[in-house]
């Protein structure tokens, strides 16, 4: 596959100590080897159900199977940002942005625990003959989408110390939507 993703991006300064900043852009992401071509086995923890949907004994370490899929189409993605950088003084700087990034055809797998709660009987499902749980199969798969936004804001001071400088600060994120 190939793809091409322009950026877009643009700055104002608005005074000496007021910077106004966007950017849009798209992305693109190629499944990797081993999510295309090899399947990875590993224990997790697992909670089995009864057909009925009731809870069948306590949580067992089981084989998990991650099956590759051949048929994984590349992840793309819509990017915006949106954002300020305030210099009130020489030595405090704030930064503010609001970001917002669309994915469709996400690369995920399933979640092995969610595949028994749905259908404890899956194919997928692995059992002995007398009904206990040996292993669930997973597989990758592209999700249809996934939307998520929110802000970063970075704080910086500068001050001496008497035997230099130094510099105190304050990184946040705080996510608005992930859908």
């Amino acid at each position: 596959d190939s793809s091409v993703n322009p950026k877009i991006s643009f700055r104002y300064q608005a005074s000496d100590n007021l910077t106004l900043r966007a950017s849009f852009s798209t992305s693109f992401r190629e499944a990797s080897l081993a999510q295309l071509t090899s399947t990875t086995i590993g224990l997790q923890g697992i909670q089995d159900f009864n057909a009925d949907g009731s809870p069948k004994g306590g949580t067992t370490f089981i084989r998990i199977a991650q099956a590759n899929n051949p048929n994984l189409d590349p992840e793309e993605s819509d990017n915006m940002n949106i954002g300020a950088i305030w210099k009130p003084t020489d030595r405090l700087s704030m930064k503010l942005d609001y970001w917002a990034i669309d994915y469709t055809d996400l690369i995920t797998i399933e979640s092995a625990q969610g595949k028994v709660i749905a259908n404890p009987l899956d194919p997928d499902v692995k059992r002995t003959i007398d009904g206990t749980l040996t292993g669930v199969t997973t597989s990758y798969f592209n999700a249809s989408a996934v939307d998520t936004n929110g802000f970063d804001l970075e704080m910086t001071y500068d001050f001496d110390t008497g035997l230099g400088s130094a510099q105190l600060g304050l990184k946040a994120m705080h996510m608005l939507q992930y859908e």
